[in-house]
């Protein structure tokens, strides 16, 4: 590499050789003050968009916001409503699902290891699930005629089915603990 100042030093006599034409200067003036108004208007043009582009932003998402708040105030009055069951009624729920949910544990207690009781606590679960499915439309009914003994009815069968889905899954692990063939009323001894 070079330095470029020396060469500079060293060419001087090229450099100053003649002087610029007539009319430079003002050509130059014109040139840098014609660009700085065309930087100003893009610098303009560019922070007007961006404050647009901002308010857009913000428009939209305060429509969504407002969007959402509103339909999921919607979505509550119709998917989660507060059913409001006599206390005796209550009580009855409460002691099959407590029922339920003290079965559970009796498959820790007969598993034979944590593996077993996983997948069997997972197929139990399953089954609950679908059994809470058919709940939920019966509990949609009961809102719209929350006087019919039929649908109370029906919704304490989905609860004893819950506990009958454990106890089973429970009798058979009891029975295999016990060594029982299934369907056979005779041990292995």
């Amino acid at each position: 590499m070079y330095d470029i100042e020396k060469k500079i030093k060293d060419n001087l006599a090229f450099f100053e050789d003649r002087e610029p034409e007539d009319g430079h200067r003002d050509r130059f003036i014109a040139k840098l003050s014609k660009g700085s108004v065309k930087k100003s208007l893009r610098f303009y043009i560019y922070s007007t968009m961006k404050i647009a582009a901002v308010f857009l932003v913000l428009l939209v998402s305060s429509y969504y916001v407002v969007k959402i708040a509103t339909s999921s105030g919607e979505r509550e009055d119709i998917l989660i409503t507060k059913i409001e069951y006599s206390e005796d009624f209550t009580q009855i729920q409460n002691y099959y699902d407590e029922l339920s949910n003290l079965r559970m544990l009796k498959i820790d207690e007969y598993a034979q290891n944590d593996t077993e009781a996983m997948r069997l606590k997972e197929e139990v679960i399953n089954k609950m699930e679908r059994l809470d499915a058919n709940l939920a439309m019966i509990e949609k009914e009961y809102v719209k005629n929350p006087q019919s003994e039929a649908l109370k009815e029906a919704i304490i069968s989905n609860k004893k089915m819950k506990v009958e889905v454990v106890n089973n899954v429970v009798e058979q692990m009891n029975y295999a603990q016990r060594g029982y063939h299934a369907g056979s009323m005779y041990t292995n001894y």
